[in-house]
């Protein structure tokens, strides 16, 4: 298994980083991203992938509208 058939999971509000974030990794060779902008629905993603034993690759922006990185840590 290679690093890139990873799942990824971006949690960050900022629309325009996540496009950014999501270009370079789809370019780095990474198809399996899912982008998430609350640490509400960061966290049910994150549990429900972890319930399938697709544990993902997290990028974790500091301020949320909900949270912020040190709360949903």
């Amino acid at each position: 298994m290679y690093i890139t058939d990873s799942n990824v999971l971006i949690i960050e509000h900022s629309i325009p980083v996540n496009l950014l974030l999501t270009q370079y990794l789809k370019r780095m060779g990474f198809s399996k991203i899912l982008v998430c902008g609350t640490a509400e629905s960061g966290i049910k993603t994150f549990e429900g992938l972890a319930l399938e034993k697709r544990d993902p690759i997290v990028f974790l922006g500091y301020h949320l509208p909900d949270n912020t990185a040190d709360g949903l840590i």
